[in-house]
């Protein structure tokens, strides 16, 4: 009797662990994880942070942001290119961009630009790291 009480017990047990973990919602670990995360900020936000732009700034530069990842895009899709020459070209199409977005800015915003753009990225800092 005891030995069935125990293989029951175990039974009840392990149905009832492994039907919480089929219904646990995987979608929800992930949007909880989401959740913890910062809002993304829009690269005219970071920019209008570091240089007060005008609403036309931020109008033309946006554009010019559109652009540009539409370019980038391009030479993203394409298979014909491999991973250096892919670099070199989106290295290439982002110096053009930042050279439109500059020529949109008053003196002393290209100044602050410049320093901005000398100053490496929360992105190039973590790719150094690895």
């Amino acid at each position: 009797m005891n030995t069935l009480k125990r293989l029951t017990l175990a039974f009840l047990l392990t149905t009832g662990l492994s039907s919480t973990a089929l219904l646990a919602d995987p979608a929800s670990a992930e949007h909880t994880d989401k959740a913890d995360k910062k809002p993304r900020v829009s690269r005219v936000e970071k920019l209008n942070a570091e240089l007060t732009l005008t609403e036309d700034q931020k109008t033309q530069i946006a554009a010019i942001h559109k652009e540009e990842n539409a370019a980038l895009k391009v030479i993203s899709d394409d298979k014909a290119l491999d991973r250096p020459a892919k670099m070199a070209k989106n290295k290439e199409i982002r110096a053009a961009h930042a050279a439109k977005i500059r020529a949109l800015l008053t003196p002393d915003q290209q100044t602050k630009f410049d320093a901005l753009a000398a100053k490496p990225s929360d992105k190039e800092k973590s790719d150094d790291k690895h």
